[in-house]
């Protein structure tokens, strides 16, 4: 499930934040990205090793399976689905170099 939740966030900040973020923050708002979806990755490994153990293992690969075939549906109903019909325009950067 931690795997799962990491690609998502991948893919948010892969197609989000090149709208959002100004030019000269670009690099670090990517940076903190990757470094709390690099941070929660572990969790989701306790967490099937947890249920593993109280449930079994079946059990909590079918719960990850549903898991994982339930994320397109709470991304659809996020509100990141709405954002990409109406997007913002882009940010123009005044130019330094000439």
């Amino acid at each position: 499930m931690g795997q799962t939740a990491s690609q998502l966030g991948e893919h948010v900040s892969l197609v989000v934040l090149p709208l959002f973020a100004v030019l000269a923050l670009d690099a670090s708002v990517a940076a903190t990205i990757t470094f709390v979806g690099m941070g929660l990755a572990p969790l989701g490994s306790l967490t099937g090793g947890f249920l593993a153990q109280e449930w079994g293992l079946r059990t909590s690969l079918l719960v990850t399976a549903a898991g994982m075939m339930l994320s397109p549906v709470i991304m659809a109903l996020s509100p990141l689905a709405r954002l990409g019909r109406e997007l913002p325009a882009p940010y123009d950067a005044p130019s330094t170099y000439k």
